[in-house]
């Protein structure tokens, strides 16, 4: 049996993605899709920040990871921050958790599949876990994938403060990251 283990840790992007000329999705800010046939296949995202726009015609989109499909290898998706804008190219809408009226109208996903952690989770066979993760999206895969959204908790003015970092996430502030007073996040 082959393996292919993936590791990646204290990844910052910040970045707008997409033009909407896409045909199918599946973007995400730190790994876009990901897609196995085999139990050797293991990946592993935590203590990743991703901040920008997501722009794609297609569905499956996320901040931290667009699409885990098909899968029966193991995936560990935890501590990690998205701070994403979805865009809709096929609609020309804007979709953002921060302009939602949360007293009228509540919005589950972007488009299909589209959330700050993960996209879409689907036909997984193998491990899976997910934990610690903070969006500014409702979460469409909860169950699989666990992340709140600080703005339907908090407000839609509010950034992301060493605080939240800490509760939700379980980030070390002190050693690793730097929480600016305006919501900037960046390594040490």
């Amino acid at each position: 049996m082959s393996e292919a283990k993936t590791y990646i840790s204290y990844c910052v992007v910040m970045a707008d993605i997409g033009d909407g000329g896409d045909s199918g999705g599946c973007m995400g800010g730190i790994v876009g899709r990901t897609k196995n046939d085999t139990s050797g296949y293991y990946l592993d995202i935590n203590n990743c920040y991703y901040k920008g726009t997501v722009t794609a015609k297609g569905n499956y989109n996320g901040g931290i990871i667009g699409d885990i499909s098909s899968g029966v290898g193991g995936y560990r998706i935890s501590n990690n921050f998205a701070d994403v804008v979805f865009i809709y190219s096929a609609e020309k809408l804007v979709l953002d958790a921060k302009t939602v009226n949360t007293e009228i109208e509540y919005q589950s996903y972007a488009h299909k599949n589209c959330n700050p952690i993960a996209g879409r989770a689907n036909s997984l066979t193998g491990e899976v876990a997910g934990s610690k993760n903070l969006g500014s999206w409702t979460e469409y895969y909860y169950a699989v994938i666990s992340s709140v959204s600080i703005y339907f908790i908090y407000g839609s003015d509010t950034k992301p403060t060493a605080s939240m970092l800490n509760i939700f996430c379980d980030w070390d502030i002190t050693n690793d990251w730097l929480v600016a007073a305006d919501g900037t996040i960046s390594l040490r």
